[in-house]
C-alpha cells in the first residue's frame, strides 16, 4: 500500500499522509494500518505512543510533535501539524437520522435537508466536529451539538477564532482537519488549549 502525503492548503503548518485500504478491510485491519503509518510517519515505536485520559494519542517523550489518526473504510490517514491538531475521515454513505437528531443542531439539520447532497453534508460536518474533539482530546464526552462550525459556499467557518479547520476529498472520503490557532500547551506538552 503506497503512502501519500498533502500539504499544500492545510492549516497548522500540517501535512496529511494517507493510505488507500483494500475495500472490505476489517476494523481490526483498518486500525493496524493506521498505527503502522503513524510508526513510519513520526519515526517512533509502538511502545513510545501513549494516550491521554480522553483517549488521544501522544508521543510523551516529543511533546512538540502533535499528530492525530483516523481510518475509514478504505482509508487510514495521519495528520501532523506545528500546533494542536485533529483529523477525521468517513466515507460518504447515507446519512442516518437518529444520529442526525442526535448530533446536530436545528440549524445544521435544515441545512443538510436543505442541502442538493443531504449525504456529503452530513458526513462534511460530522467528520469536521470530530476533528475538534480529537484536537482537545475531548473525545465524545462533549457533545458533538455544541461544537461551533459552520458551512458556507465560501467553505469552513467557526465562531471560535482559537481554532482553524480545512478539509478535502481523499479516495472518495471526506477529511477534516482541526488546527489551534495558537498553541497553549499543557504541563505535560500535549497540546491540550
Amino acid at each position: 500500500m503506497d503512502l501519500h502525503q498533502y500539504h499544500q492548503s492545510l492549516l497548522g503548518g500540517g501535512r496529511l499522509y494517507w493510505r488507500a485500504l483494500p475495500p472490505g478491510a476489517e476494523h481490526q485491519e483498518q486500525h493496524r494500518a493506521v498505527w503502522s503509518m503513524a510508526e513510519g510517519v513520526l519515526g517512533a515505536a509502538p511502545s513510545d505512543f501513549d494516550r491521554l485520559p480522553g483517549g488521544k494519542p501522544v508521543l510523551p517523550a516529543r511533546p512538540g510533535v502533535h499528530f492525530s489518526l483516523s481510518h475509514c473504510a478504505g482509508l487510514a490517514v495521519c495528520f501532523v501539524a506545528q500546533t494542536t491538531c485533529g483529523v477525521d475521515a468517513e466515507p460518504v454513505r447515507p446519512l442516518r437520522p437518529r444520529v442526525l437528531r442526535r448530533a446536530f443542531t436545528p440549524e445544521e439539520q435544515r441545512l443538510i435537508a436543505q442541502s442538493p447532497a443531504p449525504d456529503e453534508t452530513f458526513f462534511r460536518l460530522w467528520t469536521l466536529k470530530e476533528s475538534f474533539i480529537k484536537a482537545t482530546g475531548e473525545g465524545l464526552s462533549r457533545p458533538l451539538d455544541t461544537i461551533p462550525v459552520i458551512l458556507t459556499s465560501d467553505g469552513v467557518h467557526t465562531l471560535d477564532p482559537a481554532w482553524h479547520f480545512a478539509q478535502i476529498t481523499v479516495e472518495r472520503a471526506v477529511v477534516s482537519v482541526c488546527t489551534a490557532a495558537v498553541d497553549h500547551l499543557d504541563s505535560g506538552g500535549n497540546g491540550a488549549p
